[in-house]
């Protein structure tokens, strides 16, 4: 499931596009994402562009006038854990609410309620999917209106099939998957609309979810298999980690997720990677968190095309070296800008084809200046000091 977010204080830009967002996310990628889409905390946003969604949550969605970051991250991750069944139900469900109130629009709240009383509905997907009842959808005269269809248009025991089960449930509906009807009164208000039900995230720089390599190891039990570990760490846990694992070294594991305060970091480190040198990166990255400054960190490494730890360390020990605009949200604003501030009239007929991006990439380059997804960034006169090396071996903490 996908979303694209966009800041309300760059809506109308020039070149301005936001950011694109996977769902269910966890709290580092969301944050990325804001950072990406340029909105600042406490600014609005607007989430467009619903892309796999069930089809009628998707309508739903477009419609709805307020829908803030965490719920539909919340809604996703429900979604994600629905049955095939379940999601049958959730899509017919919200089918039914959009043909019976057209003219109001549901909230968060009601969406994400209703996801949670989907036991509260039956679905009879075994109804043949040609049948189709055009506008006459709701209870009413749907008895009638099947009793009265002449057994050429549908094979008699098909026919009783339905009516059984109208007679029974006269309270559904009918949809092209099949009929869907609510058999509870009863409704489970899990979220206010204020406090979504979930436990805060403790957030860590790196967190790594290792396995043991050794998979035909039967001895293990389900806890033993997968160990969570939070890195900046220390030996005493990652002893205790692979004491957990049955293993002997670091080297024996294999890392199943990645959770990362910075995107780019989590393809350069794995279980090849020094001990010694994810602390040491981890550390670097905490301490630039601490500061503010980890939007800036993530448009440098983009900038300097950063594919390894060492360097990662270094820019994160050299961050004083750049000079970082955060503000700059495309190419053609920039050049637009820059022009103006020459005292060059942009709104001449001279410019109407003018391609601001096409020159701003060339103009760009030429100045040094980096054109990232966070930014523009260059580097400054300040000395680039490289401190990292690949650590001593008795220095290292591989285990």
């Amino acid at each position: 499931m996908q979303i694209h977010l966009t800041a309300g204080d760059y809506k109308g830009r020039d070149g301005y596009s936001g950011a694109i967002l996977n769902l269910p996310a966890n709290q580092w990628e969301i944050e990325d994402a804001r950072e990406r889409a340029h909105i600042e905390k406490g600014k609005s946003y607007e989430i467009h562009r619903f892309k796999d969604w069930p089809g009628a949550l998707t309508f739903h969605l477009i419609l709805a006038e307020e829908i803030s970051l965490e719920e539909i991250n919340f809604l996703s991750s429900m979604i994600l854990k629905m049955s095939e069944e379940e999601i049958l139900i959730f899509d017919s469900a919200l089918e039914i609410r959009r043909v019976s109130d057209k003219d109001t629009v549901m909230t968060m709240k009601e969406l994400i309620n209703k996801a949670y009383n989907l036991d509260k509905f039956k679905f009879y997907k075994e109804i043949p999917d040609h049948f189709m009842l055009g506008e006459v959808r709701l209870q009413g005269d749907l008895l009638d209106y099947v009793s009265q269809i002449p057994d050429q248009h549908m094979g008699l025991q098909e026919k009783k099939k339905i009516i059984e089960v109208l007679k029974e449930h006269g309270n559904g509906i009918f949809t092209e998957k099949g009929y869907l009807y609510r058999f509870s009164d009863d409704w489970n208000e899990g979220y206010d609309g204020v406090n979504l039900p979930v436990d805060p995230e403790e957030l860590s720089i790196l967190l790594l979810l290792l396995k043991n390599t050794d998979e035909t190891k039967e001895d293990q039990s389900d806890d033993q298999k997968a160990v969570w570990i939070t890195f900046p760490s220390d030996a005493d846990r990652i002893d205790t980690a692979l004491l957990t694992l049955g293993v002997q070294s670091w080297k024996d594991c294999v890392i199943v997720e990645k959770i990362c305060a910075v995107p780019a970091l989590a393809s350069m480190i794995t279980v090849d990677t020094d001990l010694l040198m994810i602390n040491e990166l981890t550390d670097a990255v905490k301490s630039l968190w601490d500061d503010g400054d980890l939007t800036m960190y993530k448009a440098a490494l983009e900038y300097e095309q950063c594919l390894d730890c060492g360097l990662a360390l270094d820019i994160a020990l050299n961050l004083a070296c750049y000079d970082f605009d955060g503000h700059c949200v495309s190419r053609t604003e920039y050049m637009k800008t820059k022009f103006c501030e020459e005292g060059i009239n942009i709104s001449d007929p001279a410019f109407a084809f003018f391609d601001f991006d096409g020159y701003g990439r060339r103009q760009i380059g030429n100045e040094g200046l980096g054109y990232t997804a966070y930014g523009s960034i260059r580097r400054n006169e300040q000395p680039f000091v490289r401190a990292s090396a690949e650590p001593d071996s008795e220095m290292s903490m591989q285990l």
